[in-house]
């Protein structure tokens, strides 16, 4: 383990034009080379990080050098176009399942050594918690703005406020988010016009289950419906694409 942690340090400290070249070599490696190379550093990162649940300033510092040579792998893989490893034989099931992702992209957020800062590592489901610290992250950072700018130039409301009417659902939505444009990442309030009602919640819930419902009915034609029950995106289609960037596509 220490001669593997030197190598990669020697590796990392390479100039960039000689790392371009060693990833244009590495490129023509074919699958069960390149996952043997693959499988000793996924190795490594699996012990260190089952042995340690906080990682030291050691561990963080070893990881980085190791974890920066699989990355320069994982570019070479990807430039093999006759016979690539499968890309999720990168994923590592240690860091997975045993990394706490909250603490993991606070580290990313100071600029210090973490996982969430190399996704080839990632399976979905990981790659999914992060998206959610970052978006959490950018709506209070959004918020806390929203209070600051109200305090320099008076009122501004902290909250992105949706006023939709149920029988013009899909209209009324697009035309909100078109006009909050600088406002989606506050945290979102929804108004029913005509009805009485705070949003704590339980309103927006139901605006998001309205507009998938409405959205992936077949009838509105943005999407068929297959045998399997999976939804896929209709070619045939009138709606322009607000309709499908309002659903995030």
């Amino acid at each position: 383990h220490p001669l593997l942690v030197q190598i990669c340090r020697c590796v990392t400290a390479l100039p960039p034009v000689c790392l371009l070249t060693l990833q244009r070599w590495l490129a023509t490696y074919g699958a069960p080379d390149m996952g043997v190379m693959v499988g000793s550093l996924e190795t490594f990162v699996a012990i260190r990080v089952m042995a340690h649940y906080q990682l030291t300033p050691r561990d963080a510092d070893e990881l980085q050098a190791v974890v920066m040579v699989l990355k320069l792998l994982d570019e070479a893989n990807s430039d093999n176009l006759e016979n690539p490893l499968a890309y999720t034989e990168f994923y590592n099931d240690a860091v997975n399942e045993n990394t706490n992702w909250a603490d993991d992209y606070s580290r990313l957020l100071h600029k210090r050594f973490a996982f969430s800062g190399f996704p080839f590592l990632l399976d979905t489901q990981a790659k999914a918690r992060i998206l959610q610290f970052e978006a959490q992250d950018q709506q209070n950072r959004a918020y806390q703005n929203a209070i600051f700018q109200q305090l320099l130039r008076g009122p501004e409301t902290p909250y992105c406020v949706f006023r939709v009417r149920r029988d013009h659902l899909i209209e009324d939505a697009l035309t909100q988010v078109m006009h909050h444009a600088r406002d989606l990442k506050k945290p979102l309030k929804v108004v029913f016009e005509g009805e009485a009602g705070i949003d704590q919640g339980g309103l927006q819930k139901e605006f998001f289950q309205l507009v998938v419902r409405e959205i992936f009915d077949p009838k509105y034609g943005m999407f068929t419906a297959e045998e399997t029950r999976l939804f896929w995106f209709n070619p045939d289609t009138l709606e322009l694409d607000g309709e499908y960037k309002l659903i995030g596509a």
